[in-house]
């Protein structure tokens, strides 16, 4: 029942009861009945409620992008990078609005693919998630960016999905 990332949380928006899991990756330990009731034992539903992380802006999206700090794999980490793709993704749609579709990944590199070859200012953000994900892998970020091709992109997406279900096994293997 894990699902494909980058995803979300249903609702979306409006009124939603979640719980943070601490950690730097998810653990099985944090789905476990016992802890469910530690964590909201003596707490109202109105209190449970606002507890959900605000969406991110777009500034705040481009800053992290920016940053020179190195991006490594953790829980907070992957929530930045899923709020960036779709940031980097609605800023191409907007500018690039038809594309193949095979799988998500697929679509997903062939966009961020396309929006290198548009305008400098839009591209820059592709190439800002590109270098993100890159160093969340261990990887150096390349100086040529003709290396951004679409099959490259989607290697990355691919390894970088492969990392994080190995995380989520890694959890479900937990011992409670």
């Amino acid at each position: 029942m894990i699902p494909t990332w980058p995803y979300v949380h249903i609702p979306d928006s409006g009124t939603d009861y979640w719980l943070h899991s601490p950690g730097i990756v998810p653990g099985a330990k944090y789905h476990d009945m016992d802890e469910y009731c530690l964590s909201t034992r003596g707490k109202a539903w109105n209190t449970l409620a606002g507890n959900r992380q605000a969406h991110k802006s777009d500034l705040s999206i481009q800053q992290w992008l920016m940053q020179k700090t190195r991006a490594t794999f953790s829980m907070d980490t992957l929530k930045w990078l899923q709020s960036a793709i779709v940031f980097v993704v609605k800023k191409i749609s907007t500018a690039y609005g038809s594309y193949e579709k095979f799988t998500v990944l697929d679509h997903l590199a062939y966009v961020l693919a396309k929006g290198i070859d548009l305008v400098k200012k839009l591209s820059q953000w592709v190439k800002f998630f590109i270098q993100k994900v890159m160093e969340v892998l261990g990887l150096k970020p390349s100086p040529h960016e003709t290396i951004f091709s679409k099959s490259f992109i989607k290697n990355l997406l691919e390894r970088l999905e492969r990392k994080v279900y190995q995380s989520v096994d890694s959890a479900l293997r937990y011992e409670m």
